[in-house]
């Protein structure tokens, strides 16, 4: 049985966990991403990080 996808909270705070780890900035804003996962967004620096929750190599549209 695959394990469970982490939730958009669990990502947010996952990934904020780990840019403390590296004395790194946290993001001025966290959105949803329409894929389901999240997008995180630094103002100043114009910087952006998509968190996609899917595992690689699986995707959250099924294809034929």
């Amino acid at each position: 049985m695959p394990a469970a996808l982490p939730s958009r909270e669990g990502a947010e705070r996952d990934f904020r966990r780990l840019l403390r780890e590296h004395s790194l900035p946290e993001p001025d804003e966290v959105r949803p991403h329409e894929d389901g996962g999240i997008l995180c967004l630094w103002h100043e620096e114009k910087l952006a990080v998509s968190v996609d929750l899917e595992p690689e190599g699986r995707s959250a549209t099924p294809t034929e």
